[in-house]
């Protein structure tokens, strides 16, 4: 694998390394409970939460490279997964946070300060990532949505991945919403109501259509891109962490997207007139 960074802020080089699976992205204690005395306790989000969350998508997601039949508790996992990887990165747990810090009133870090007080909020941070990724209304919208996979086997471009690989709709309760990653380097998933919204993508030119996920995950990622090979060096250089202005972030921070994200491919693209039929929905 190869992974991509700026390790020094946004105006820095592109550290481009090689890297196996086990050591492309770790934080230590990213979710530990860090106002929690017994170790055991202290690590309640990682071992009791995320670690079922992700046990059950991986058989999920074999069932799936297997043609097994879908089935409600495959999708749900699935869906979870997807709605955790929206919120356990360590630059959205920053944000939140952040956030929280905001408003201290009638919170238990009110009369904290200094190191105790970034203790209490470090763990309520991630007691509030829980909440999120056990969202009940989340859950309930996401469960109605439809599971469908795009392969782009074939195209001369491979799908990436990052930090952030999830992408999302502007909302989550119209019939045009989605949720969308890279399952592969040749595997799209998609959650959606429509067929026409899973149409709106299958139906571009698999280079063009790669090349417009890929180019939406580069510019929501926020640590690293990982990707298959050094191929995608300059669009990363070109778009991480230097977001467009026709970006749209919604109340929490998150980029949203309209279908099918191939508004991204005319930055600095020349489209010839083979193209053109492709990027009809431009």
């Amino acid at each position: 694998m190869i992974r991509f960074t700026r390790p020094c802020g946004i105006e820095s080089e592109i550290d481009m390394k090689s890297k196996s699976p086990s050591a492309v992205a770790y934080q230590k204690n990213l979710y530990k409970l860090t106002d929690t005395e017994n170790s055991k306790d202290s690590q309640f989000v990682e071992m009791q939460i995320l670690q079922k969350i992700d046990d059950k998508a991986a058989i999920a997601f074999q069932n799936l490279d297997d043609n097994s039949s879908e089935s409600k508790a495959d999708k749900a996992a699935i869906a979870r997964f997807m709605l955790s990887l929206l919120h356990r990165s360590p630059s959205r747990l920053k944000s939140l946070r952040h956030k929280l810090s905001l408003s201290t009133k009638n919170t238990p870090y009110e009369s904290l300060e200094g190191e105790e007080q970034e203790k209490v909020l470090y763990s309520n941070t991630n007691r509030l990532l829980v909440e999120l990724v056990n969202s009940n209304n989340g859950m309930e919208i996401i469960s109605s949505f439809k599971l469908f996979t795009i392969n782009t086997e074939g195209a001369s471009l491979k799908l990436i991945t990052s930090d952030l690989p999830v992408t999302v709709s502007s909302d989550f309760i119209s019939e045009n919403s989605f949720m969308m990653m890279p399952h592969s380097p040749d595997k799209i998933i998609i959650l959606t109501h429509k067929e026409e919204v899973i149409k709106s993508f299958a139906s571009q030119e698999k280079d063009v259509l790669v090349r417009g996920i890929n180019m939406a995950i580069i510019e929501q990622s926020k640590e690293l891109i990982i990707a298959c090979s050094s191929k995608p060096k300059r669009l990363v250089e070109r778009l991480f962490l230097r977001t467009q202005s026709n970006t749209k972030f919604d109340s929490i921070g998150l980029i949203r997207r309209n279908a099918p994200l191939i508004d991204f491919t005319h930055l600095n693209y020349n489209v010839s007139r083979s193209d053109k039929n492709s990027m009809k929905y431009k």
